[in-house]
């Protein structure tokens, strides 16, 4: 499932998610059709080790512009996997990058987990953990909605893995319902899809890349400013947190990429905050978050502890009231 600007009409293009005018040179409609259940993180193996490891099949998952997704198979432990082949002809650069942070990031169980890695001919290979579950957008819809309680736990997990990846001083960049998947048996939300990732330095973390998914981007992604990448996942954190909340995005029904880019940069933005769906305190999490000066926003740690705050309260309500408790875990 991909989220679009409006109707599509002659003088109003539809534009996906993954795609913009700004954005054309990292992403292609290929993305549109990936499959989001990859995932994978754990230590690498040698080439020698791997071919008797891992079969790949003919099978095919999904596609990117990087490469196609195959499924494979764990024939030691004989368990099923996934495949992420990627042309090193064409993104060498883009085969290491999601090898190496992949490695950097191991262990973090909000984290995808690598299970091997291989480049063998014009192809590399990299072999991931296959998710019992399917991307946030997918879930949730089919769901007809989550509860608030649902919501946050899941918000947390992704809270948490970004706030790993930040303390690796790496940037996800490309932070969106289509790259967590929910484990709908382990109940927990994983954050896949790292070929967009960013490394930035500590004493000077700011980056020109404009790369990534527009409705997801923070305003100075959009404008193609520098920008420190930290501040910018933050902001996408927030749009993720609003669809968790209520099904939608909060730019309403945008039919242009550069409406879009008007309505996101306004120094008035205005941002419904529905009270049948969003409670205050989560409004007031929100509105922390979409702040237009990146070094105004709030920051994770200040986030964690409102997130927190708001589900010690949920569970001191629920425990009072054994119906709506009843509905929770229902939902």
């Amino acid at each position: 499932m991909s989220f679009h600007f409006g109707p599509k009409s002659r003088s109003s293009p539809v534009f996906d998610l993954n795609l913009s005018p700004r954005f054309m040179s990292e992403r292609s409609p290929g993305d549109r059709s990936r499959n989001f259940m990859e995932s994978g993180l754990v230590s690498p193996v040698s080439p020698r080790t791997m071919k008797r490891k891992f079969k790949i099949t003919n099978q095919l998952v999904g596609k990117g512009v990087h490469g196609n997704v195959f499924l494979a198979y764990d024939v030691v432990n004989n368990m099923e996997v996934i495949a992420k082949k990627i042309s090193v002809k064409k993104y060498l650069h883009i085969y290491k990058l999601e090898v190496k942070i992949l490695k950097q990031l191991e262990g973090h169980p909000n984290i995808v987990k690598i299970l091997g890695h291989k480049v063998t001919g014009s192809s590399g290979l990299i072999f991931l953990e296959k998710i019992n579950g399917r991307n946030l957008s997918d879930y949730v819809l089919k769901k007809g909605g989550i509860c608030e309680k649902l919501a946050l736990n899941i918000f947390s997990d992704i809270v948490n893995a970004v706030s790993f990846m930040h303390s690796h001083r790496i940037s996800h960049h490309d932070l969106k319902t289509e790259n967590i998947v929910f484990d709908e048996v382990d109940e927990i939300a994983k954050v896949v899809d790292y070929g967009l990732s960013v490394s930035y330095s500590e004493e000077n973390p700011f980056i020109t890349s404009n790369a990534g998914s527009p409705l997801f981007a923070a305003p100075e992604v959009l404008q193609c400013l520098p920008h420190d990448p930290r501040l910018s996942d933050i902001w996408s954190l927030g749009v993720i947190l609003y669809f968790l909340l209520t099904m939608t995005l909060p730019w309403g029904n945008v039919v242009s990429f550069e409406e879009l880019v008007d309505k996101v940069t306004d120094k008035n933005l205005e941002i419904s905050y529905p009270e049948d769906k969003i409670d205050e305190d989560c409004s007031e999490i929100l509105r922390k978050i979409f702040v237009l000066d990146p070094q105004s926003r709030i920051n994770l740690s200040d986030l964690k502890d409102m997130i927190k705050r708001r589900k010690q309260s949920l569970d001191e309500l629920f425990s009072l009231s054994p119906s709506k408790s009843k509905t929770i875990n229902e939902n």
